[in-house]
């Protein structure tokens, strides 16, 4: 199976639906790589469909952000690489999502 993802600074397949063992470590590190890119900076809005939760990867933007769930509102954040046991496991990475959603 292919994937669309080409020329990607921080961003891979296995970081790329949930944000990895360190979300906040990695949105800091997305935000450093693209810091000043023209494509990045032009921008006017981020929609996050599948994950929803993705969203918060561009919550530093400051930027509008339309988070359109298509499927399950946790996904990203409970059955994850990084987290196989699910929320009931570690309910923190759930509860961060749901603390920026009421942010934005």
């Amino acid at each position: 199976v292919g994937t669309c993802a080409e020329g990607l600074k921080v961003l891979n397949t296995s970081n790329g639906q949930d944000l990895g063992p360190d979300p906040p470590g990695l949105i800091r590190d997305f935000w450093e790589a693209y810091r000043g890119d023209q494509e990045m900076e032009g921008v006017d809005a981020f929609v996050c469909s599948h994950p929803s939760a993705m969203c918060e990867l561009f919550e530093p933007s400051n930027k509008t952000l339309i988070v359109y769930a298509t499927t399950r509102f946790e996904m990203a954040r409970c059955y994850t690489d990084t987290l196989p046991g699910g929320c009931a496991s570690d309910p923190s990475r759930w509860a961060a999502w749901r603390d920026a959603v009421r942010r934005l």
